[in-house]
């Protein structure tokens, strides 16, 4: 078993233990934000299952199984999941479902082209096959290669790069990670519910932690991205858990809620 692989194994687990408890938690309460948290965490799911399957070598090209995995390890990845987890803090902190709703129509729409763009693009040569030989002998998954010239070149389809992934990530980083902060803001200025402002800190950490594994491996600084991917699922775990803990009401907002309650 390679690093990457087991890498990638551990942070799937993670991730699905973590789905779990968000998909458990909405079947109780059926809140819309939690089902797009799951929704969001099951896409990060399927980047890290497809990334352990393509780690694991054998990969051919022109073997279409391989080449779904791929399509699917960089829509989930690199496109879907941030925004699916953004829309479901805007559910989460806009009081106006009318613009949530709108919000998350437009998202629905846009990830179907997007999926569609992805399933049926074709990919660019002969920095496709590069890439396949460098995994195969424990190199990192990339959309991206470098040409002799040192010139960047997307892997994966010029509109699927730059037309939905760029939006995609800027959204969902806005709305998952400013929302977070913002949460987190006014549970510091009311001084209530500290759990969820530590909660709410590491989430917003988290979700950090695989843009910035990305951005370092588009500088050239590899084994960063893996790394990335499974601590950012961990620490917006644990914050997910600081969040949700129940916080004790102090004795005297018991007394103010019932104060037949003293004897």
């Amino acid at each position: 078993m390679t690093f990457n692989l087991l890498i990638s194994i551990i942070a799937l687990v993670v991730t699905v233990i973590f789905a779990a408890m968000v998909f458990a938690r909405w079947s109780r309460h059926q809140q819309p934000y939690l089902l797009f948290w799951g929704i969001g965490l099951l896409l990060y799911g399927i980047g890290e299952f497809t990334q352990a399957y393509l780690s694991a070598g054998g990969w051919q090209q022109g073997d279409t199984t391989h080449d779904f995995a791929f399509r699917w390890w960089y829509l989930s990845g690199a496109i879907l999941t941030s925004a699916w987890l953004g829309q479901g803090t805007v559910y989460l902190l806009v009081r106006r479902k009318v613009i949530a709703n709108a919000l998350a129509a437009i998202l629905i729409v846009t990830s179907i082209v997007a999926i569609y763009v992805m399933l049926t693009g074709t990919f660019k040569q002969p920095y496709y096959d590069n890439m396949i030989s460098a995994v195969n002998n424990g190199g990192l998954l990339s959309g991206k290669s470098v040409d002799v010239a040192g010139k960047t070149v997307y892997i994966v389809p010029d509109i699927a790069a730059l037309g939905f992934a760029l939006p995609f990530n800027l959204y969902g980083t806005i709305t998952l990670v400013g929302g977070a902060l913002y949460s987190g803001f006014l549970f510091w200025r009311k001084r209530i519910l500290l759990n969820r402002l530590t909660g709410n800190i590491l989430i917003a950490a988290g979700a950090l932690f695989p843009v910035l594994g990305g951005t370092l491996n588009d500088l050239h600084l590899t084994g960063f991205l893996y790394f990335g991917i499974l601590f950012g699922v961990i620490i917006m775990f644990v914050g997910f858990l600081q969040a949700s803990k129940p916080q004790p009401v102090p004795a005297a907002e018991q007394l103010q809620v019932n104060p037949q309650g003293a004897s």
